[in-house]
């Protein structure tokens, strides 16, 4: 079986730098809990593969759940190599779109009693999975103080209350 060395960057930290190993029959599924565990991210964050041209636009999406072009769990390293797919885009922050860029550098003979996939170069920290590290509840968007209140937000107890109290002091004093 072969083994794929591919490099992870962010463009917004040039020296930060990963270097993986990948069989060719890992899922990109595989390879994505590999990266959220070698960078300590938060699994319950929803991250997702695109293939890409060279220039890094996106082509083909790989989510982790099958929205019709394949999950993570269902593309082995192997099928991207046969569609000739050498560049991926991983999104690591899609409220935000930022991206890792995950380029396949060569092939290896697989080493006996290895485990891949496998951190095989880690220079420097990671950048933060989300901007400021702040849950999807508190980003700024979702808490808009202009925007009219959701019916859980209303206090609508205060209204029924009113109500009851009108009705009492117009029945005073007459047969109900």
């Amino acid at each position: 079986m072969a083994v794929f060395r591919c490099k992870l960057s962010f463009d917004k930290f040039p020296s930060f730098l990963r270097e993986y190993e990948v069989k060719d029959t890992n899922t990109l599924y595989q390879l994505h809990r590999c990266i959220q565990n070698d960078l300590d991210f938060d699994e319950a964050q929803l991250s997702v593969f695109y293939s890409s041209d060279k220039g890094w636009n996106k082509h083909r999406t790989y989510p982790l759940f099958d929205m019709g072009e394949g999950s993570m769990d269902m593309i082995t390293i192997e099928m991207l190599i046969g569609q000739k797919v050498d560049h991926l885009l991983y999104t690591f922050d899609l409220y935000n779109d930022r991206s890792f860029k995950l380029e396949l550098l060569g092939e290896d003979d697989e080493q006996r009693l290895t485990t891949y996939p496998r951190v095989v170069v880690s220079e420097n920290d990671p950048p933060d999975q989300l901007i400021d590290n702040k849950p999807v509840a508190e980003l700024p968007f979702l808490n808009d103080p202009t925007a009219p209140p959701t019916p859980d937000e209303r206090d609508d107890d205060e209204e029924d209350d009113d109500e009851v109290e009108e009705f009492f002091e117009d029945s005073v004093g007459q047969d109900i």
